[in-house]
């Protein structure tokens, strides 16, 4: 890129996000983000990650999709044996031993269930409060539209990164965020090379092709700026995402498993080529 390109921030107005339709969708429109969208954002993302409003799941965020998923995993069939054992021993005419024995064995399976749900609970929610403090702590500045070459300023790196907003306007012309997704250069060596993160949508405007536009306005921007390939990685709690991507031509490149303790579990990277 030319070094006399002065560098803007996103929303700031780029020329080059002119051909991108207002309104692509009735009642929402996809923008650029601007810095006054920030507190938004950040709500958004931390409701569809850990409390619950993410279009790319099917019944409410990652944190949810997790914790139902764990109820079939045979960790937790451990839990359910020792809990059934209990019982039994308290309902057969039980000795004072075999009553100890089976009040322990079932206080055991409650904690045993409760560690893993807390521990996958506290992960996800380590990962959104580290999120926050990282890109999304000052998205404007991270995600900005135009960028200098790698090594002018602290903030550039010679990529192409970018960060939109679906916005549903109101009756009397005021503006929600519902949804929102970045392109980030900084995870790529090669700079022709962006990746996509940040994919959410709110719970009550899901399944109405919100994702499907944020991502292709995305994909138009990055075919503008020269880009040769897209990237991203997502979840096996996230099969709603995984399914959308496939239709729009993604391919699955890498599967990774998230934990040695949970049954087809993974982190799936996906790539699209421009």
């Amino acid at each position: 890129m030319s070094t006399n390109t002065p560098r803007r921030r996103a929303g700031n107005g780029d020329s080059n996000l002119k051909k991108t339709p207002k309104r692509s969708l009735e009642g929402i429109r996809i923008r650029p983000y601007v810095d006054g969208d920030a507190e938004q954002v950040r709500e958004l993302f931390w409701r569809g990650y850990c409390v619950g409003a993410n279009l790319v799941l099917e019944d409410g965020s990652a944190t949810e999709e997790g914790i139902r998923d764990l109820r079939t995993q045979p960790i937790q069939a451990i839990a359910y044996l020792a809990f059934v054992y209990g019982i039994y021993k308290l309902l057969s005419r039980p000795s004072r031993e075999q009553v100890w024995w089976g009040a322990l064995s079932c206080a055991a399976s409650a904690v045993w269930v409760g560690y893993w749900r807390w521990h996958l609970r506290s992960s996800f929610w380590a990962y959104c409060r580290e999120s926050l403090e990282d890109d999304l702590k000052d998205v404007g500045k991270y995600y900005a539209f135009d960028k200098g070459e790698a090594g002018k300023d602290e903030d550039d790196d010679g990529g192409v990164s970018a960060f939109w907003v679906a916005e549903a306007i109101g009756s009397e012309g005021e503006g929600k965020i519902v949804g929102c997704v970045g392109l980030d250069s900084r995870t790529q060596s090669d700079k022709k090379i962006s990746e996509v993160r940040r994919l959410t949508v709110s719970q009550e405007c899901r399944r109405k092709g919100i994702a499907a536009s944020l991502m292709a306005t995305l994909t138009a921007y990055a075919r503008q700026k020269g880009l040769a390939k897209l990237v991203l990685t997502t979840t096996s709690y996230q099969p709603t995402a995984r399914e959308m991507y496939k239709r729009s031509g993604w391919e699955e490149v890498q599967r990774t498993s998230l934990s040695p303790f949970v049954r087809g579990v993974y982190q799936h990277t996906m790539q699209f080529t421009l």
